[in-house]
């Protein structure tokens, strides 16, 4: 079914409790025209054993192994080069898809024609769906626009997470867009960068992907834990965003005004996250954010002066 192929990019670091499932969500689509590709960055656990056996069962799955653990940007760029398809998806592998997502993804953006295509995203909790409430007040907002979304302001860009999406595989490359690596906080340039160089983007009513919250304290994913390497990575951030837009900054008022807006609600979301400090470097947070203060201003006048 369907003559489009899509790649589907699963990233894998000691998660031998979920990877069994999330495969599995992939090999069960109803649209079958797929490769899974499954990067391991080195797991330490039977990860790599259960992923080697789906390999074996099924020739659309694809294992490849890092020989040392280089972080999720790397995992998914090494992802990106390896894929075929028409069109690209990112699958946490602790995250499933619906049965139909493949399906429902392929044809919004066959549709659309857009460079990328969002979609709804959802908790699993049990037998239990529940919508991701913020995900579905943009999708809700977005009805408020034209078909495409590229047309809304910066203040209204989504910015979350690049799992609940399909994107056309050929556009991204020559875009030259890759995620950062060796940082925290790789999604968010990888999005910003798609958003601003898209020349469409469309989104679908239905849901594409859920997500799970994983209950071992002993091995929390990366969203659950915050040490000092990931609050240092915010002012990478900052750099990187930056860096998208440099060379079309200068003389271009509107454009320094787009980027000021979306540096704005990286700081505001930077506050935020320096409150969920562990509680054995809140000292250490508390001076960090002070000096991640002045160098964003910096930043910022900077840009302004171009």
């Amino acid at each position: 079914m369907g003559s489009s192929s899509v790649s589907i990019v699963i990233p894998m670091y000691n998660v031998e409790k979920y990877i069994d499932a999330c495969i599995w969500s992939l090999r069960k689509q109803t649209y079958k025209n797929i490769e899974i590709i499954v990067v391991d960055d080195k797991s330490s656990d039977k990860s790599l054993h259960i992923a080697r056996q789906h390999e074996k069962e099924d020739f659309r799955v694809k294992v490849y192994m890092h020989e040392t653990n280089k972080k999720l940007g790397t995992t998914r760029n090494t992802g990106m080069h390896m894929a075929h398809g028409n069109y690209i998806m990112f699958l946490d592998s602790d995250d499933l898809y619906p049965l139909d997502a493949v399906q429902n993804m392929v044809k919004a953006i066959e549709y659309s024609n857009a460079n990328m295509v969002i979609g709804r995203m959802a908790w699993l909790k049990g037998n239990d769906i529940k919508p991701v409430e913020y995900i579905d007040y943009f999708i809700n907002e977005c009805k408020l626009f034209s078909s495409n979304l590229r047309n809304m302001p910066a203040e209204k860009w989504f910015l979350g997470s690049v799992c609940n999406r399909i994107y056309q595989l050929d556009w991204i490359k020559e875009q030259n867009i890759f995620f950062d690596e060796g940082v925290f906080w790789e999604d968010v340039s990888f999005a910003i960068n798609i958003w601003y160089r898209a020349k469409s983007i469309a989104y679908s009513p239905d849901i594409v992907y859920l997500r799970t919250e994983r209950e071992n304290a002993d091995n929390p994913s990366i969203t659950q834990n915050y040490d000092m390497k990931k609050y240092l990575d915010r002012d990478h951030l900052d750099r990187s965003i930056l860096n998208i837009f440099l060379k079309d900054c200068k003389n271009n008022p509107v454009l320094k005004k787009e980027v000021e807006i979306i540096l704005s609600r990286i700081y505001y979301t930077t506050k935020t996250i320096s409150l969920y400090r562990n509680d054995n470097i809140a000292k250490w947070t508390e001076e960090w954010f002070k000096g991640y203060h002045n160098r964003h201003n910096e930043i910022k006048r900077y840009l302004l002066s171009m």
